[in-house]
């Protein structure tokens, strides 16, 4: 109940503190497309920079796209642990706010580094925005403490999996290699920030 109340309350203290942190409008397709077009060219710098061969690269991008495949399951086995506990009528409800609620916040461009403030304060704007469509959708207390049970479960997966797959990276690029790979998507975020800045 606590943290019901928490979550409801902290949606008045922080969408102010977001809508001034992020883009006045939301991206366009063409810039969504741009955005991932930049980003596809930084990875594929960042891999010849760190030494890593096209051989190694196709082996990275078959991991990530079992990643992907694992991640997918993972969400629809949250899905289904929801709608056994709420219903799919009320599931489907709760989804539609919750689409909503994200189409009105403003994206946050993903190439350009955040501080940890801006990180912290988007997903306390997440949380806070799944809290209130859960309310809105008509879950009970007890409902949302068990949705967030669910979901923390789903979180602690998704971070394990990421470590896993990290670990997996590694081996096949090599320690050394894998270490310059992240050190120049650091710096290629930390340019992309510094043009991102207004003049």
């Amino acid at each position: 109940m606590k943290k019901v109340l928490f979550a409801l309350l902290s949606i008045s203290l922080s969408v102010g503190a977001i809508h001034a942190q992020a883009p006045s409008k939301p991206l366009t397709a063409e810039e969504k497309a741009a955005i991932k077009q930049q980003q596809e060219a930084d990875l594929a710098a960042a891999y010849k920079e760190a030494g890593i061969t096209d051989e190694q690269v196709a082996k990275i991008k078959e991991l990530d796209a079992s990643f992907l495949a694992k991640s997918k399951e993972l969400y629809a086995e949250r899905d289904s642990k929801f709608s056994a506990i709420i219903g799919k009528d009320t599931l489907k409800k709760f989804n539609e706010i919750l689409k909503k609620k994200k189409e009105s916040t403003p994206p946050v461009n993903p190439s350009v580094a955040q501080t940890p403030e801006e990180k912290a304060a988007f997903k306390k704007k997440q949380d806070d925005d799944r809290a209130a469509a859960l309310k809105e959708a008509g879950f009970s207390d007890s409902q949302i403490e068990k949705y967030i049970a669910i979901d923390t479960e789903l979180k602690d997966k998704i971070g394990a999996l990421n470590k896993e797959k990290n670990a997996a990276i590694e081996a096949i690029a090599g320690k050394e290699n894998y270490k310059k790979f992240k050190a120049v998507q650091k710096r290629q975020k930390d340019e992309a920030a510094a043009k991102a800045l207004p003049k």
